[in-house]
C-alpha cells in the first residue's frame, strides 16, 4: 500500500478540532506518527493546545507564520533529508478522505504507473448546485470569448481554471488542487510553492501546477469532502483574488485580455451577489476595485 511509504503533510491554522479529528481518522488506518507532518501556523493559544495532541501521537510538527505556500515549503523541507518516502501527501487540515478512497488511489497508481503523471488527485465530492457565477461562465457568450470551457480540470488564457469535483471517471488534468493529492516523491520535493500569493496563498496550487507541466490525474473512486466550506467576502480576499489572477497571468505568460474581461464579469457578479445574496459580498467587491486599480497603474 502506498500509503505506508508517504509522508502525509498537513498544514493547518487555528482549527484545533479538525487537526485532532484529521490526525484520529490517520491513526485509525495504523499510520506510523513518523509519516505525518503537520505544519501549524496558529495563534500561540491554539498551538500550545495542538501541540498537546502532536506530543499525544508523536506525529512531526512544526510551527509556522501563516502562510499555507510557506508552511508547504517548510513540510517539503523536512521531507528532502526522508528519501525512503516514495510519495508526499498533501492534505488539508479539514479534509475526510472517504471508505476504500486510499485503497483506490493505490490502485491507480499501479494502473497508471507507465504514464508520466506527476500527481494524483483525490476527487472532492460536492454535492452543490451551480451558483449564478458558474451559470454565467457556462452560458453561450462566454464560451465564444474564451472565457470558460466545459472540460473540468482545464486552465484558461485568461488565468482562470474550470473546477474539478464530482467526477465520474479518471480524468487527466492541467491544475490540481492540493487539499488532497498524492505526489511523486522526486517530482515534488524540489518544487517550491510561490509565498509571494500572500497570507491566503490562493491560487498558489494553480501556479506550481504550471510548474509541473499539467501532468495530472484525478481519481474517480478515490472521494473526498470538505468539511468545512468558508464563503469569502472580505475586503482583504476581494483585493488578493484580483493581484494573484494576475500575478498568474503575468508569471506564465497568459491573456491579459482575457483576464480583464473575466475579472471585470467577476467584479460585476459580486456587486450582484451583494445585493441579491450577502451584503458582506460589497466587501469582496471594493476589494476588487482597489486590487484593480491597483495592478493597472502600479503593476
Amino acid at each position: 500500500m502506498f500509503l505506508f511509504k508517504s509522508l502525509i503533510l498537513i498544514p493547518t491554522k487555528d482549527r484545533c478540532l479538525l487537526i485532532k479529528k484529521t490526525l484520529i481518522r490517520l491513526k485509525k488506518l495504523k499510520i506510523k506518527s513518523k509519516n505525518i507532518i503537520v505544519i501549524d501556523s496558529s495563534s500561540k493559544k491554539n498551538f500550545l493546545k495542538n501541540k498537546k495532541v502532536y506530543l499525544k501521537f508523536k506525529n512531526n510538527f512544526l510551527n509556522s507564520s501563516p502562510s499555507i505556500s510557506r508552511q508547504r515549503n517548510l513540510g517539503l523541507k523536512f521531507a528532502k533529508n526522508k528519501n525512503f518516502f516514495k510519495y508526499i501527501i498533501f492534505l488539508d487540515d479539514d479534509i475526510k478522505i472517504n471508505k476504500n478512497s486510499f485503497l483506490e488511489m493505490n490502485k491507480a497508481l499501479i494502473k497508471y504507473k507507465k504514464l508520466d503523471i506527476k500527481a494524483y488527485g483525490f476527487n472532492q465530492i460536492n454535492n452543490q448546485k451551480e451558483n449564478f457565477f458558474d451559470k454565467i461562465k457556462k452560458n453561450k457568450i462566454s464560451k465564444l470569448l474564451g472565457l470558460y470551457d466545459d472540460k473540468k480540470g482545464k486552465i484558461l488564457k485568461s488565468g482562470f481554471q474550470t473546477k474539478i469535483n464530482d467526477i465520474s471517471k479518471d480524468l487527466k488534468t492541467e491544475w490540481i488542487s492540493f487539499a488532497a493529492t498524492v505526489c511523486k516523491y522526486e517530482d515534488i520535493v524540489n518544487q517550491k510553492f510561490d509565498e509571494s500569493f500572500r497570507n491566503y496563498s490562493y491560487l498558489e496550487d494553480l501556479d506550481i501546477s504550471i510548474a509541473l507541466r499539467k501532468k495530472f490525474m484525478i481519481v474517480s473512486k478515490a472521494t473526498y469532502n470538505h468539511e468545512k466550506i468558508i464563503e469569502r467576502t472580505s475586503f482583504d480576499f476581494g483585493f488578493i483574488e484580483i493581484i494573484n489572477r494576475h500575478k498568474i497571468v503575468t508569471k506564465h505568460n497568459l491573456s491579459k485580455v482575457s483576464f480583464y474581461k473575466m475579472i471585470i464579469l467577476k467584479i460585476l457578479l459580486n456587486l450582484i451577489f451583494a445585493f441579491g445574496k450577502n451584503v458582506s459580498f460589497f466587501k469582496r467587491f471594493s476589494g476588487n476595485i482597489i486590487g484593480l486599480v491597483y495592478i493597472i497603474f502600479f503593476c
